[in-house]
């Protein structure tokens, strides 16, 4: 629209060539330094951060948890646990993010550390994080102290490595439910397939309605990534199920440190039932000759069913005749009755 159609609206017009599809108007908090605004994105102006989604009351735009981190931990040479002697370095001015690199480990061994303020009074996290060393023996820690509404978690204070655990299971009170055994850390049910970039995932379906807990651990140990931290046995993750029809996905980031668990609701629609009895045959073809040449009759004969049931190529446009042949190809190479999900 136009600014005066926008100003008559009693809106703010935010300039020619701009759309609503860049969330102009996405609630979420704005951080000016440290204070922390709750407003829109759009009044989010200049370099301030924002972070869409979010509150205050989340603590955003607090400093870091630690401003002069040390490694401490049993990587150290010649004193293990020596909470000064290794201070990690900014890897750019501000950027909140600091790394260090140790070398002469064992190869492919097994490490436990903490991010320390160069005494005990305060570190991190609260169980020792874990890291390997690689072929060469030498390993990059990250502490990352910024704060993140990507969907990940924790939030803030990710402790990043540079040599991926190697293959990971998603363990839990769910495992049982796919024919496994629950918490189980080397459950082959549970086992999380590679996506690249140290990147892991587990995708199921068929969960009874319930709530469960997870948490993703290197298969065969109780190393693990959760909602908290990077450390040996992480808090487990709480995730609900609403119907065994949900899609849960677990993903787990071994290099950044961070993961998340995703629950998707079963699509309230299912392409190609137009007659809405549960599944797609060849008993909805007349159906579909009624969607396509008599809508409104279509809809009294079959109340209740969606009309999205009948955009057999989801383009979202519907009814149109770009569905015949998608419809025709549908019934044509599947094994019939598709039953609908």
């Amino acid at each position: 629209m136009t600014a005066a159609e926008c100003a008559a609206l009693g809106g703010i017009y935010q300039g020619d060539y701009t759309n609503c599809g860049s969330s102009p108007c996405e609630a979420g908090a704005c951080c000016d330094g440290l204070v922390c605004t709750e407003t829109r994105r759009f009044e989010c102006t200049g370099l301030n951060l924002f972070f869409p989604g979010v509150t205050c009351a989340s603590n955003p735009c607090a400093e870091p948890t630690i401003a002069t981190p040390h490694a401490a931990g049993q990587m150290q040479s010649p004193n293990q646990w020596d909470a000064g002697a290794d201070p990690m370095i900014e890897t750019a001015p501000g950027s909140r993010i600091w790394t260090i690199t140790f070398s002469g480990l064992t190869v492919n061994g097994r490490y436990e550390w903490k991010v320390t303020d160069g005494t005990w009074t305060h570190n991190l996290p609260s169980a020792n994080s874990w890291f390997y060393a690689s072929a060469a023996g030498d390993s990059t820690l990250t502490y990352d102290s910024n704060f993140y509404s990507d969907g990940w978690s924790p939030t803030r204070d990710r402790l990043g490595v540079s040599v991926d655990a190697g293959t990971w299971t998603a363990v839990g009170d769910f495992l049982s439910e796919l024919g496994g055994a629950d918490w189980n850390n080397a459950d082959p049910h549970g086992a999380m397939a590679p996506q690249g970039g140290g990147i892991h995932k587990l995708e199921v379906t068929g969960l009874p309605a319930a709530t469960y807990a997870w948490k993703a651990v290197k298969t065969g140990t109780w190393d693990s990534i959760s909602w908290d931290a990077r450390s040996v046995n992480t808090a487990n993750w709480q995730f609900t199920v609403g119907a065994a029809t949900d899609t849960v996905a677990f993903w787990v980031d071994g290099l950044v440190g961070r993961a998340k668990v995703e629950v998707t609701a079963a699509p309230e629609y299912c392409l190609g039932d137009l007659n809405c009895d549960g599944q797609v045959a060849f008993s909805d073809i007349n159906a579909f000759v009624l969607y396509l040449s008599n809508t409104p009759a279509w809809l009294t004969t079959y109340p209740g069913c969606p009309l999205k049931n009948g955009d057999i190529n989801d383009d979202d446009s519907y009814p149109g005749f770009g569905d015949i042949n998608p419809f025709v190809t549908l019934l044509s190479t599947s094994s019939l009755p598709i039953i609908c999900p």
